[in-house]
């Protein structure tokens, strides 16, 4: 039981992570959209279902994970666990190739793969225990 709210809060700290980062790199853009507005409305729009897509996944895992307690959840925290960790060790590396580097940027990212790594071994526990339980 306590694998299964230590999971649920890795995925909301991570998901405050994930918002922090967003709002970050929204705010610069805002102040260049001015000259720009219907190119940056596009852009923006698709850049919002793409964050509404990644929030969700977080935030449903997480509510999945403290109400639930099935050996397919922990399953499904290993496999999508693993699937954002590689976008999570990616995308500081990525913000180290822009210019000028935002090291707040590469650092909260940071930060957020590292969560991401914890989640991905406490996953991968509870499905070593629920299979050695059966």
């Amino acid at each position: 039981m306590a694998t299964r709210f230590q999971l649920a809060l890795i995925w909301l700290a991570m998901l405050l992570g994930l918002l922090a980062h967003s709002v970050l790199g929204i705010i610069p853009l805002a102040y260049q959209a001015a000259a720009a507005k219907t190119e940056f409305a596009e852009k923006l729009s698709i850049l919002l279902w793409q964050l509404t897509l990644v929030f969700s996944t977080h935030l449903a895992l997480a509510a999945m994970n403290a109400f639930l307690d099935t050996r397919w959840l922990m399953r499904v925290n290993l496999v999508m666990g693993a699937l954002f960790l590689v976008s999570n060790v990616a995308h500081p590396i990525a913000h180290l190739f822009e210019s000028p580097i935002e090291w707040h940027q590469v650092a909260l990212l940071s930060l957020i793969a590292a969560l991401n790594l914890q989640l991905v071994l406490a996953a991968l526990r509870a499905c070593r225990t629920s299979s050695s339980q059966t």
